[in-house]
């Protein structure tokens, strides 16, 4: 059983996100795939390791330069030690990457095949009365994988794909629907950004490509083929979606530099782009240049790691909003960031200290996190997070604070048990929420593949709980609000998930 410290801590990591609010369905999504679906990090080729989100071009092509220089990885610590990552780096790959490889004695393929057909049925009470179903069936191994979801909650929603991965000349073709994401964004990404710059490793963002789809919402996704090529060093992308998109990515992997060219047509209109990231000594540069239909979009940057866990980093950005500037340093576990664009101003000043170490029987980690935006009024928020774990029993708890148009304040406890099969979450939230514009935003735990961050205003309490029992699940919540200001809401969910 993962530790869910560990887990949380490297979803963070990997992303940039300063906590999990900041993150999105498709995600979470993916984050859940590969952790019951870890990547075979010694077998898998550089699309599929760039394609799984977890590391960039550059990672992914040092990776296999090593891989066949050397052989398989086998530790934790010799992954920190290839060039382009770091051992905080291996350290948060772990719950998602498996270290076996082709030699490993007793290799069992099958064990890394997984099929899993989940259905939910759910009913909401607040100003209305809604229901609301959906069902999903996925199945992954090492070569292909389907996909495909349907929900109704108001609204029909579904998304359907299916994938063929390679090792040769043909690395991935993905039917249905996909994300693509390229450079840094100016010319083309239609996947999961961070609204901001949160943490210092937020400063660069990490393209995967083409990306399958792994929920059951379509999204902004596109819809239609996509096909990845490999030839020596170049990798060549096609995709099309009707009606909307048509174009391809030519990419090249040198030793301690990647390029990709990225071209176009659209709905909208074409757009070219030129992209490119390399490491000089212990700094990472990177940059693109673009034209699309909103003009000439520029972005460029470093980030210098000075040592482990100490490092710092700027970017600047121009686009149809005009310039951007952001920048930022971390020490240990202590990050500043500064952030600048069209007359806003954010600040973010975060702390994180384990309580304990990471081979101790208790798991505590106390976070700090204090952030003042400015447009035209300043909005200043001070939150801090606790996250304690024990031989299955966890302690969670959150208090926040907010100064704007008023003062704001929530605070939660949550306390759970988890082992194998079972665990039972209990959930106390408290809120005094004058204004709608001092909302504050909670990420809430739910049945699996559910992504459940209400926003929080008025004044009054919410009770949940979340309980497992093998293959079921099940979610039950209700919002009071005393005063009588607001209906209050009532929440119940069921779902049962079949794994094969």
């Amino acid at each position: 059983m993962k530790n869910l410290i560990i887990v949380v801590e490297a979803i963070l990591y990997l992303t940039g996100a300063s906590s999990l609010e900041e993150l999105d369905e498709e995600t979470l999504c993916r984050f859940e795939r590969l952790e019951s679906l870890p990547v075979l990090i010694n077998y898998c080729s550089r699309n599929s390791l760039k394609e799984s989100g977890l590391v960039s071009a550059y990672q992914a092509a040092s990776l296999i330069e090593y891989r066949e220089r050397t052989g398989a990885i086998l530790s934790e610590t010799e992954l920190g030690l290839i060039d382009g990552f770091t051992p905080e780096t291996a350290r948060a790959l772990m719950p998602f990457i498996s270290l076996e490889s082709e030699s490993t004695p007793g290799l069992n393929t099958k064990k890394h095949s997984r099929s899993e057909l989940t259905m939910n049925g759910g009913f909401r009470k607040s100003d209305g009365t809604g229901e609301s179903a959906s069902v999903r069936y996925s199945y992954d191994n090492r070569i292909c994988s389907v996909n495909a979801g349907f929900k109704y909650n108001g609204k029909a929603d579904g998304s359907v794909c299916a994938t063929f991965s390679g090792r040769k000349a043909i690395r991935l073709v993905v039917l249905g629907d996909y994300n693509l994401s390229y450079g840094q964004g100016a010319c083309l990404w239609s996947g999961f950004t961070l609204n901001g710059v949160p943490t210092v490793d937020a400063i660069y963002r990490k393209p995967s490509g083409i990306s399958r789809s792994v929920s059951s919402s379509r999204g902004n996704k596109y819809r239609g083929l996509a096909a990845s090529f490999a030839t020596g060093r170049f990798t060549e992308d096609i995709f099309y979606s009707y009606k909307e998109l048509a174009g391809g990515n030519i990419g090249f992997s040198g030793k301690s530099f990647n390029m990709d060219l990225t071209a176009y047509k659209g709905s909208k209109g074409w757009g070219l782009g030129l992209s490119g990231r390399g490491t000089l000594h212990k700094t990472d540069i990177f940059g693109e240049a673009a034209y699309t239909a909103d003009g000439l979009n520029i972005i460029a940057g470093a980030v210098w790691n000075i040592a482990y866990k100490v490092k710092c980093g700027g970017r600047v950005s121009r686009g149809k909003d005009g310039y951007a500037l952001a920048a930022g340093a971390q020490y240990k576990y202590y990050s500043l960031t500064v952030e600048y664009r069209n007359e806003f101003l954010k600040i973010i000043l975060s702390g994180r200290q384990p309580l304990t170490s990471e081979k101790a029987a208790v798991q505590s980690v106390l976070e700090l996190k204090a952030s003042a935006r400015k447009q035209e009024a300043w909005k200043t928020e001070i939150r801090i997070d606790s996250r304690n774990t024990w031989n299955g029993l966890e302690l969670n708890a959150r208090a926040d604070i907010l100064w704007n148009k008023s003062v704001a304040s929530l605070g939660y406890i949550e306390a759970g048990y988890r082992r194998d099969r079972l665990y039972a979450y209990l959930r106390g939230t408290l809120f005094l929420i004058d204004s709608w514009d001092d909302r504050i935003y909670v990420y809430e735990r739910d049945v699996p593949s559910s992504f459940n961050v209400p926003a929080y205003h008025g004044r009054g309490w919410n009770a949940s709980i979340v309980l497992r029992w093998k293959n079921l699940y099940l979610r039950a919540a209700t919002t009071q609000y005393p005063s009588g200001s607001k209906k209050p809401k009532a929440e119940l969910k069921i779902q049962y998930k079949l794994v094969w």
